[in-house]
């Protein structure tokens, strides 16, 4: 076989190779992208406005399980709604988008929500259907 289809035969090979990241290591990751407190609240409440909301509240807890609540009344997401914007890269960031959303690349939910704590939990309800997902070390072995 010449050499240059030995070479083409294996780039072929090559690029047909999946590589799905370790969710654990990946969250690990994401953890570590370096946003403040300030810009992730920022980030977090961005999507409340995209979702149309006209009020959005903030709640801290800081006592013996901390957490931090985003509530709004934007209209909600479906189920699967819900899980694509659990999942990392669930936008195409080539695809037009509405002048106020600053989301593009599908990662802003996770990457502020996880860069301030180990467990994300989103709760929407759309059509009076209430969904509930979480991200998380338990969630992701």
């Amino acid at each position: 076989m010449p050499e240059s289809t030995q070479a083409t035969s294996l780039v072929r090979e090559i690029a047909e190779i999946c590589l799905p990241p370790s969710s654990s290591d990946l969250l690990e990751s994401m953890r570590a992208l370096g946003y403040s407190f300030e810009a992730a609240l920022a980030d977090l409440i961005d999507n409340s406005l995209s979702a149309d909301a006209h009020r959005v509240e903030v709640q801290f807890s800081p006592y013996e399980s901390p957490y931090v609540a985003i509530l709004d009344d934007g209209w909600g997401m479906t189920p699967d709604e819900t899980t694509a914007a659990m999942r990392h890269g669930s936008r195409d960031p080539r695809l037009a988008r509405d002048a106020k959303d600053l989301g593009r690349f599908g990662l802003g939910l996770k990457t502020a929500s996880l860069s301030q704590c180990r467990r994300l939990t989103v709760i929407s309800l759309k059509l009076r259907s209430v969904e509930r997902a979480s991200v998380g070390p338990r969630s992701c072995r």
